[in-house]
């Protein structure tokens, strides 16, 4: 009987994030973020149009490189700037309260915010990748499956991103959470570099904390692999799996250790 009920009250907690998840949608949607999505895309085949037109040799790269680019920036910026208050403004504004009281569990509120989120962050992606893969075709472009790859890494980029700022905006202000995000979104693109600077391999210290922070904090670097793609280079089917996985768990990570939050947070 425990067993049963444990399974109905699993169900009922999944049907209610997923309603939360799909109302969380249609309000984001209503802020026509998806409009803009589809004019950017837009303007970015243009724009690639213009700039391949300009290069001798390899203008579909060049068209390539512009629009997986701006897709994972576009990616980024919706998940970190509409992400801070994803759902700080619904405490602020006391919405959650009406919310929790029907009664909601405040991790499945969690969930089914993020998962609603993540839903627009697909639709971003998917809108953006469709029309950069088009240009790139058009302009004589090659299949190469590393472009999928490339267009799932933004996304799961994007999605780390949103729960990094979540994450944040459950301790501090929307503002700041924004910032630090910024920061470890720099930070993420950029640790492992620092590891090959002749300052920090001289320096055994600043390694270990370099190291340190890449263990701890996310490497997003490892979720580039476009310049794999206009070098025509390859990767193991094990490498691109592992680092789905990575950006997968991490953020998995992430929702739970913002739902313990929330959920031990005064609301009052």
């Amino acid at each position: 009987m425990k067993k049963l009920y444990t399974r109905l009250e699993i169900m009922n907690d999944v049907k209610t994030a997923w309603v939360i998840g799909k109302y969380t949608f249609i309000e984001i949607l209503k802020s026509r973020v998806i409009y803009n999505t589809f004019f950017l895309g837009l303007g970015l085949l243009l724009i690639s149009y213009v700039a391949a037109e300009f290069t001798f040799g390899v203008p579909q790269k060049v068209a390539l490189d512009f629009g997986l680019g701006a897709l994972s920036l576009s990616a980024t910026g919706i998940a970190i700037f509409l992400g801070g208050s994803l759902v700080h403004k619904e405490i602020e504004s006391r919405t959650v309260q009406m919310i929790l009281s029907r009664p909601v569990k405040r991790h499945v509120f969690m969930v089914g915010r993020i998962f609603g989120m993540s839903a627009l962050l697909v639709i971003n992606v998917l809108i953006l990748g469709v029309m950069t893969t088009v240009m790139y075709f058009i302009l004589g472009g090659s299949f190469d499956v590393l472009i999928l790859w490339s267009i799932l890494f933004s996304l799961l980029e994007a999605v780390v991103m949103l729960n990094v700022v979540v994450l944040f905006s459950m301790v501090t202000t929307t503002t700041l959470s924004v910032i630090f995000s910024l920061l470890i979104l720099i930070l993420g693109h950029n640790i492992s570099n620092s590891l090959e600077l002749n300052a920090v391999k001289s320096s055994p210290i600043l390694e270990t904390v370099i190291k340190v922070y890449s263990y701890i904090f996310p490497d997003l670097s490892r979720l580039n692999i476009k310049d794999f793609i206009l070098y025509e280079n390859s990767l193991s089917v094990l490498y691109l799996c592992k680092m789905t996985i990575y950006g997968f768990f991490y953020s998995i990570i992430l929702l739970c250790i913002s739902s313990v939050i929330f959920s031990q947070k005064d609301l009052e």
